[in-house]
């Protein structure tokens, strides 16, 4: 139906005035643009498509490269120009490659167990590497391998035992801190073999009691019964 041009009310198409204003009514006898048509209500904005989780991960392992990239070439380029061989640059350069597998490791490994034991296996050809390219004493490396696989064994214990726990809370905290201290206590006798030739207990007992009091705190207030009370009820939360 047509509208007054002045005030806009809707008038009967036979209507020559407006009843309201009594404007004469514009009359078309065709459509004055034929096959237009109007803008729909909401438009239509392209926007780039977000990337993927596989497109981040590969975007972040690209730029972690190029990071890691940049300082190696500096501390090779300095050690020879300054020395004219590569002589004390060999240690960053080994550090630093170990680190990207570390992070590379973290970026793609989809298994805790992967991330433990690759982890492992990175340090443990760090550590090697060095040994063969007498950096440091064979003996060193010799001393220090065990000790990365203390840690990825207490690693690989924590995860199984939490994976596994029903309800998590501050048990995940106790059972961390068991690992600290068993990993602590293997050094140490490991450490007291390899030194004195025989196994003893010296600081890690400081250590273990340090820790495991919390750790049975921790457990007694996640496995606690109801019947001995609300947690609130001994804060005054």
């Amino acid at each position: 139906m047509p509208y007054c041009s002045r005030c806009g009310v809707e008038v009967h198409d036979e209507a020559v005035k407006c009843p309201l204003c009594r404007s004469p009514i514009q009359k078309f006898n065709e459509d004055p643009a034929p096959g237009r048509t109007f803008p729909e209500d909401e438009l239509t904005i392209s926007r780039r498509p977000r990337m993927n989780r596989k497109e981040k991960l590969n975007l972040s392992a690209v730029i972690t490269t190029f990071g890691m990239l940049v300082p190696v070439l500096i501390t090779l380029a300095v050690d020879r120009i300054s020395n004219g061989s590569i002589g004390w640059s060999l240690y960053p350069v080994v550090s630093l490659i170990a680190c990207l597998l570390l992070v590379l490791n973290a970026l793609f490994s989809r298994r805790p167990a992967a991330l433990i034991w690759i982890s492992f296996l990175v340090l443990i050809g760090a550590m090697e590497t060095m040994a063969a390219l007498k950096m440091i004493p064979s003996s060193a490396a010799d001393i220090a391998d065990p000790i990365i696989f203390f840690a990825a064994l207490c690693s690989q214990a924590t995860v199984t035992v939490s994976v596994k726990s029903k309800r998590k809370g501050g048990n995940i905290a106790a059972f961390i801190l068991i690992a600290v201290g068993l990993f602590c206590m293997l050094t140490d006798i490991w450490l007291s073999w390899k030194i004195w030739e025989h196994f003893r207990v010296s600081w890690s007992l400081i250590v273990l009691a340090a820790t495991q009091p919390i750790t049975l705190i921790l457990l007694y207030l996640h496995y606690r019964k109801s019947k001995n009370g609300i947690l609130k009820k001994y804060f005054h939360i």
